[in-house]
């Protein structure tokens, strides 16, 4: 379907995502079926007054953490950085980039090298492979924190807006 080619998420499932295949339960054993959940969910996200640009950008998100949970990093001798790791060019890679609107080089080198400002010096640090997949996962909470926040604070505006949509305190989220 559209929505699904537009997250990039084509035919992908959650086996193929390391954040979703570490239980190796695929069937629910309750039977509902996450399509109509998901459904539902965007409907409430309607009734909340979310906007459907704003929930397509939440589901960017999502399928961002989704491919970002899956990016790869190897080590590799650079003249700058020395031994270092770096971020592979995959298509889950790729897919983060395109999904959070930024480009690969610039994706690769912040979560691959630090910056440090000492003495008006500026010097990038190039991180080794357990310090790239940390910054990966941090990544991937903020994304993910900053994500769950926003949803709550607008279902906590929604709930609290009097009959004509706009909140009793008059601030709008």
């Amino acid at each position: 379907n559209a929505e699904r080619e537009e997250l990039l998420l084509n035919d992908y499932t959650a086996q193929d995502f390391y954040l979703t295949n570490q239980s190796d339960t695929y069937i629910r054993r309750d039977h509902v079926d996450d399509a109509d959940m998901h459904k539902e969910m965007v409907d409430a996200m309607e009734i909340m007054h979310f906007g459907s640009d704003t929930v397509k950008q939440l589901m960017r998100l999502v399928s961002a953490v989704l491919f970002a949970g899956t990016m790869t990093f190897s080590t590799r001798q650079t003249a700058a950085y020395g031994d270092s790791a770096m971020l592979e060019e995959t298509e889950a890679s790729l897919a983060v980039a395109q999904l959070l609107g930024v480009s690969f080089d610039n994706l690769a080198a912040s979560l691959t090298t630090k910056v440090i400002f000492a003495r008006g010096d500026i010097i990038h640090k190039g991180l080794d492979l357990g310090q790239a997949e940390k910054s990966s996962e941090a990544l991937i909470k903020s994304i993910y924190g900053a994500a769950f926040d926003f949803i709550a604070e607008k279902i906590n505006v929604s709930i609290n807006a009097g009959s004509d949509g706009i909140p009793e305190n008059g601030v709008t989220g």
